[in-house]
């Protein structure tokens, strides 16, 4: 618990407001002081629940209990419906809770909708205040699922082989950025709703799989290779996204994908490779740099020519 108090320091001296966790593997006594941590510093926790075997699976089915153990330990039940009926009531008595991130782009398939509208909706009937975030990649997933949680989170990931920067030899690239963002803004207001936006933190190169998806990387791969072929983010890069977003939309919040792509891992994972020393550094230092930046300007219009 002292690591993660002492990473949470540094995200919020870094201008990071909310910060999203996993709301498993963890004992409850932990999450409430991590909650408690993070309300102290002034910040607030969205929990991931996202898992398809809340939207696919009955609620009678006793599936989920082994994702979520504690909870299911804690409130003397095993069935998904029981089980997230007691998880939301639980987190939200929590002072530093904001809501949750309830499903992620990569879990959601064809066919998903509306098993996912009921998951979100029983969130909503335990905790109608808090906010409900589903994850999306492209505007497709984004309107697809528009109208059934809080928040539609839409993932903004450019920068994959070389820099975009600078902006004007790159037009088609943060064009793109401008389309997507602006279309993620109307299809929230056309929905009643605010929007949200999920922007690139990580090295497209960390694993094979990720770099094998931009055509990076090969099959079979070292994973040190793959790392070695793709960049991160150039902190000029990262403020121009966030900027994009700004003057393109009105978003309710903007996450970052991630911190420990950024600042380097407190765990054990190989699966990905992770910054560390001087790399942790300049990454974190630029990525602040970008969060912390005052708001952009719009550009002005032309002058009106007189005769």
């Amino acid at each position: 618990m002292a690591l993660c108090a002492q990473r949470l320091a540094v995200m919020r001296t870094g201008g990071i407001r909310v910060v999203v966790i996993p709301g498993w593997g963890a004992s409850l006594p932990s999450l409430t002081q991590y909650a408690a941590t993070a309300r102290a510093l002034g910040m607030s926790v969205m929990w991931e629940l996202s898992n398809p075997g809340w939207w696919r699976g009955a609620p009678m089915s006793t599936d989920m209990a082994g994702y979520f153990p504690a909870f299911a330990t804690g409130c003397g039940c095993n069935q998904n419906g029981p089980l997230l009926a007691y998880m939301i009531g639980w987190l939200r008595a929590l002072p530093g809770t904001y809501g949750y991130y309830a499903a992620d782009d990569s879990m959601l398939s064809e066919g998903d909708r509306a098993g996912v509208a009921a998951y979100v909706s029983q969130i909503k009937q335990r905790d109608p205040v808090h906010t409900v975030l589903i994850g999306s990649f492209g505007l497709g997933q984004s309107r697809d699922y528009e109208g059934i949680a809080d928040l539609i989170g839409t993932e903004i990931y450019p920068v994959t082989t070389s820099s975009l920067l600078p902006v004007r030899a790159h037009r088609a690239a943060w064009n793109s950025v401008e389309h997507t963002a602006s279309g993620a803004q109307q299809a929230a207001a056309g929905a009643h709703r605010q929007s949200a936006f999920i922007l690139q933190a990580f090295t497209w190169g960390d694993n094979v799989d990720d770099g094998f998806a931009v055509d990076a990387c090969s099959p079979g791969e070292s994973n040190s290779a793959c790392y070695a072929a793709l960049q991160y983010p150039s902190p000029a890069e990262q403020l121009e996204l966030r900027n994009e977003i700004l003057l393109h939309a009105h978003p309710k919040l903007i996450l970052w994908w991630s911190f420990p792509g950024t600042y380097g891992q407190a765990g054990d994972d190989t699966y990905s490779i992770y910054p560390t020393g001087a790399q942790a550094g300049f990454r974190w230092a630029g990525l602040s740099a970008a969060i912390r930046a005052p708001m952009p300007r719009p550009a002005s219009p032309p002058a009106s020519r007189t005769r």
